[in-house]
């Protein structure tokens, strides 16, 4: 065997090895996927960050437990702000109530909320959402454009 052929044939086995490793790593993620927008007419500043958490709200009177979580620089990108939150479906109890919430910060200081959580996962939510935040108000509290 020549020193070219044994190269090609160390490479594709080396490659062959490393498919299996892949898929493997792939078969035990899970990924929450979706968007964060809202309706106010303004653009965010370009050093906005979004915040996007994937929480375990199964406990009524107790905080919720963050499963993951996502932090994007918007870098002046607008709104739809695509998110992915990876997980690992190993962790997911399917009778547990998961939920996804999102914030928009500039410079630490809370811009938007989502005052509601958004279903996934499990009792029939899917693992994609469309989530809504609104304006906080210098009182804090959100307000709905319109």
């Amino acid at each position: 065997m020549s020193r070219m052929q044994r190269s090609l044939f160390l490479a594709v086995a080396a490659l062959s090895l490393c498919i299996p490793c892949a898929s493997a790593q792939n078969a035990g993620s899970g990924a929450v996927t979706g968007t964060v927008t809202y309706r106010h007419r303004m653009a965010l500043p370009p050093d906005a960050v979004v915040d996007v958490s994937l929480q375990d709200t199964t406990i009524a009177d107790a905080p919720a437990r963050i499963v993951g979580q996502t932090t994007i620089a918007t870098r002046g990108a607008q709104v739809p702000i695509p998110f992915r939150i990876d997980y690992d479906p190993a962790g997911i109890d399917p009778s547990h109530r998961y939920m996804v919430r999102a914030t928009i910060t500039v410079d630490g200081r809370m811009l938007f909320t989502s005052p509601k959580a958004y279903p996934v996962l499990t009792r029939g939510a899917g693992s994609d959402a469309a989530i809504e935040v609104y304006m906080l108000m210098p009182d804090g509290n959100a307000k709905s454009p319109g």
